[in-house]
């Protein structure tokens, strides 16, 4: 949906929670609503001046259970990863999966 503020877009509060983090309890899911802001539309419209992925490792984690990220989508940015993980998570695998991503995180490589 379009944003209040000239530019950006916001999701709709009562759907977010269930899109985002449909897999956490309620308490942990509004917790995590409360804390959407609104977000520059053109981020997503515009081409990228240089990309990481291009010149870095990349880790791509593959949420099985996402309803945001189109499983396409995600098969495509898989190939430009230089390492994939799955996760049967919801498309805020970093709620849902804390312990696994503080374990991801510790073992990639320091830039």
């Amino acid at each position: 949906m379009i944003g209040d503020i000239p530019g950006t877009t916001t999701i709709d509060p009562a759907r977010a929670g269930e899109l985002f983090q449909g897999r956490l309890d309620a308490d942990r899911r509004f917790s995590h609503v409360t804390e959407l802001v609104p977000q520059v539309v053109a981020a997503g419209h515009e081409a990228a001046v240089t990309a990481a992925w291009h010149s870095r490792p990349s880790t791509y984690v593959r949420c099985t259970d996402d309803r945001v990220i189109h499983p396409e989508l995600q098969r495509r940015f898989t190939q430009r990863a230089t390492h994939t993980v799955t996760w049967h998570s919801d498309h805020d695998a970093f709620a849902s999966h804390e312990s696994d991503t503080v374990a991801l995180l510790t073992l990639l490589p320091r830039l």
